[in-house]
């Protein structure tokens, strides 16, 4: 097949112009088209904003705006030019059986520009979204539940102990699988971590489970030690026994054993 000639004078310029006016219209449409409405239920702060690149754009739009009714603010931390939200979203109900809930979201301001870069992820459990949100720079303890959002608690100081070691953990925990089963009578989120501190070297696969507690509102979490993956998924299928408890610190070595000696 023959190649054809490249284009040259006034045609190769004619072209130029053409696909410059279509880059233009294509970024003018951008523009135009994605300039944030006032979202002042959800304290976004991105009235007149638009997104900095196509990536935002397609994140807000994925994430927040064909959310809309379905999301509601749980917490939020406003420092500066960035945003940490925690919102609830009830239409992953609808989706993927046992899809994380809860979208943790994290906006930073070009005001200069009017422009935005926004990153969000799911995750299955409170303690978590704080802590993706921590290794993006929100302080962990900063992001506290609004008044809004008093349905949404820990039932007790075990739960909020175990809360805090995990939103404050940084690169110990590693998510391995999650599932939020949310039925309405009996709601329960199952969440295996690997566990990477010394502490936890015997027992490191770790299963949460997360239940509804006796007070309107309330939950409680419940952590389990397993040595294998494999024995943490047994234990989820059959609950024939309590969940084992994770060790505050590694078991003992045993003791050398003294050295018989002939006569």
């Amino acid at each position: 097949m023959p190649v054809p000639e490249p284009e040259s004078g006034g045609d190769a310029e004619a072209a130029h112009h053409n696909a410059s006016c279509a880059d233009d219209t294509d970024e003018e449409a951008f523009e135009e088209d994605l300039v944030v409405e006032d979202l002042e239920d959800l304290d976004l702060r991105l009235q007149g904003y638009r997104p900095a690149d196509r990536d935002s754009a397609e994140e807000f739009r994925q994430r927040i705006d064909l959310h809309l009714p379905e999301i509601e603010r749980l917490a939020a931390h406003h420092a500066g030019p960035d945003s940490f939200l925690i919102f609830y979203d009830s239409s992953q109900t609808w989706g993927l059986p046992g899809s994380a809930q809860l979208l943790a979201v994290h906006l930073t301001r070009r005001r200069s520009e009017h422009t935005f870069t926004l990153a969000t992820t799911y995750l299955p459990l409170m303690a978590l979204a704080q802590r993706w949100l921590a290794a993006r720079g929100c302080p962990p303890h900063a992001l506290v539940l609004l008044p809004e959002a008093d349905w949404w608690r820990p039932a007790d100081d075990a739960t909020a102990a175990l809360e805090n070691r995990l939103a404050t953990s940084a690169e110990r925990y590693t998510l391995l699988d999650h599932y939020t089963y949310d039925d309405f009578d009996s709601p329960e989120i199952t969440v295996l971590l690997h566990d990477s501190a010394t502490v936890s070297a015997h027992a490191p696969y770790r299963l949460l489970v997360q239940e509804r507690g006796l007070e309107w509102g309330t939950y409680i979490i419940r952590e389990g030690a397993f040595p294998t993956r494999e024995a943490a998924r047994q234990w989820l299928y059959r609950r024939h026994i309590a969940l084992p408890q994770p060790a505050l610190q590694p078991p003992a070595a045993p003791a050398p054993t003294a050295e018989r000696r002939g006569r």
